[in-house]
């Protein structure tokens, strides 16, 4: 098929930084930990004392400032270097149609994959990732049997993240 038949479904480049919201949650945490957990402190029926109430709540929310830069570090990171591959030309390309095409199950567990020219992919809605993850359970396009353009990097596990993907059209 000649590229003005395809149709271009998701690129990394084009989506922003969408796991926005996966550090954001932590958000919620450290304000729970500064804020509200004094708040508890204050209250005249107190099921442990103040030092310790203290205590968990320097534990609390350290941890919850902890986890929110790390997550950001994690998601923001990977958003970058996939973008980077994609803009730099360093991203792998393979072309052909989707073979062994392997739905997410109905009860959303692991991850729906597939090759391509012997290529495998994966992803879930279910993962925090920059790259491609919208699985057929919830409309996404991917079958077997479908021609496709894809742009990946490979992330060190054992699928590869589809950084851009390009499907025939109609």
């Amino acid at each position: 098929m000649n590229p003005e038949h395809y149709t271009l479904v998701f690129s990394v480049a084009d989506s922003g930084y969408k796991a926005w919201w996966f550090p954001a949650a932590g958000l919620l945490f450290i304000l729970a930990g500064v804020f509200v957990i004094p708040v508890i402190n204050r209250l005249k029926v107190r099921p442990w004392s103040a030092a310790a109430i203290a205590a968990f709540q320097m534990f609390f929310a350290g941890f919850a400032i902890l986890w929110t830069i790390i997550s950001f570090a994690a998601t923001f990171g990977n958003y970058l270097l996939d973008r980077s591959a994609l803009k730099n030309g360093t991203a792998s390309y393979v072309e052909g149609v989707v073979e062994n095409f392997i739905p997410m199950t109905p009860h959303k567990h692991g991850e729906e994959t597939f090759d391509v020219g012997g290529v495998p992919f994966g992803y879930s809605d279910n993962i925090v990732i920059a790259g491609f993850n919208h699985t057929a359970y919830y409309g996404g396009p991917v079958h077997e049997g479908l021609p496709v353009h894809i742009w990946y990097r490979n992330t060190g596990r054992d699928n590869n993240e589809i950084l851009k993907l390009e499907i025939a059209g109609n």
